[in-house]
């Protein structure tokens, strides 16, 4: 009988576990739904801080094409910029 492992509960612990709480080998679902959620949360404000920077690019009319090129050019160095100035200048 070796290998055979006897499930015994510890006196004191309780008869209902909340239902985050996987028994061993199932798949946990709060890690799950966390992860997606997480995943999804992190590309959407992705794509509206992209939308957001270059926001000031899609204001100028293209037939301005000096003015374009200066705004496309400030809004493409405030991604990388710390500080909001460039953004605010392309405006």
């Amino acid at each position: 009988m070796k290998g055979k492992m006897i499930e015994t509960r510890h006196p004191i612990s309780p008869t209902h576990l909340p239902w985050f709480i996987t028994q061993p080998g199932q798949i946990d679902t709060l890690m799950v739904f966390t992860a997606a959620f997480l995943l999804l949360f992190t590309v959407t404000m992705g794509v509206l801080m992209l939308r957001l920077l270059y926001l000031p690019e899609k204001m100028v009319p293209q037939e301005q094409k000096a003015k374009y090129e200066v705004v496309a050019t400030l809004c493409l160095l405030a991604m990388f910029a710390s500080g909001n100035f460039l953004w605010i200048a392309a405006l």
